[in-house]
């Protein structure tokens, strides 16, 4: 005759269903547990628990994916204002000996799709001549991408108060440039990048016939470190 024990039927009867729900909960409920492992030895059940990883381990990824360095980058802080300043170089690629040092200051506004729209102002001074270019502009800095993304256009567009050698007086002439910007490194409240645009310098009749210049515009080569916060 066969005894039946039924007290171990109801036991893990018991054990199975429970681990049936337990499979059964939501991803979402799953994924912010953690992992519970479970082995029957007789009539005892063991749980184990492992723990997954921070959550914030994902979520800091994403947002180092735009600088080149992201091992010693962290996310800007969260704000819509932004100022910065840079400073570089421009070639004159023209020949007529206006190679400049530039030092640009900018501020305004920035979003998750937007990196900059504002204004800025420089002194650009020549290095042979000294002549002194000081332009005011808007500046405008995007990725087009709402996600991180290490680059970005740099669009600039504005009016340069000019002091040529040779002039009788000081003017002024439309100044514009379209470039290429690389984000370097990232920290919570700064990010420096590089820029490498061409840069078109317009010049009135008035200052070409007080000048050596045989030309009404000139056009450069411009790279530009800086950082924003």
């Amino acid at each position: 005759m066969v005894k039946i024990n039924f007290k171990r039927i109801a036991f893990t009867t018991g054990v199975c269903t429970f681990l049936a729900l337990l499979s059964a909960l939501p991803c979402s409920a799953a994924d912010n547990q953690d992992n519970v492992k479970s082995e029957i030895r007789g009539n005892q059940v063991h749980f184990k628990i492992a723990k997954q990883g921070s959550p914030t381990d994902s979520l800091e990824q994403v947002s180092l994916k735009e600088s080149l360095f992201p091992k010693a980058s962290r996310s800007l802080a969260d704000s819509h204002f932004t100022w910065g300043a840079e400073v570089g170089s421009s070639l004159d690629l023209t020949s007529h000996d206006l190679t400049t040092i530039d030092i640009d200051a900018f501020l305004g506004y920035k979003s998750k799709l937007i990196k900059l729209i504002g204004i800025g102002a420089g002194i650009h001074r020549s290095i042979h001549t000294g002549n002194n270019f000081i332009p005011v502009y808007l500046s405008f800095r995007s990725s087009f991408r709402s996600k991180p993304s290490p680059c970005f256009l740099s669009v600039k567009a504005g009016y340069s108060f000019n002091r040529v050698y040779g002039a009788k007086k000081s003017d002024g002439d439309v100044t514009a440039s379209l470039g290429l910007g690389i984000n370097l490194q990232q920290s919570r409240i700064a990010q420096s990048y590089v820029i490498i645009s061409g840069t078109y310098q317009y010049f009135n009749r008035g200052l070409v016939s007080t000048t050596d210049l045989n030309r009404r515009y000139i056009f450069f080569a411009t790279l530009a470190i800086g950082v924003n916060f």
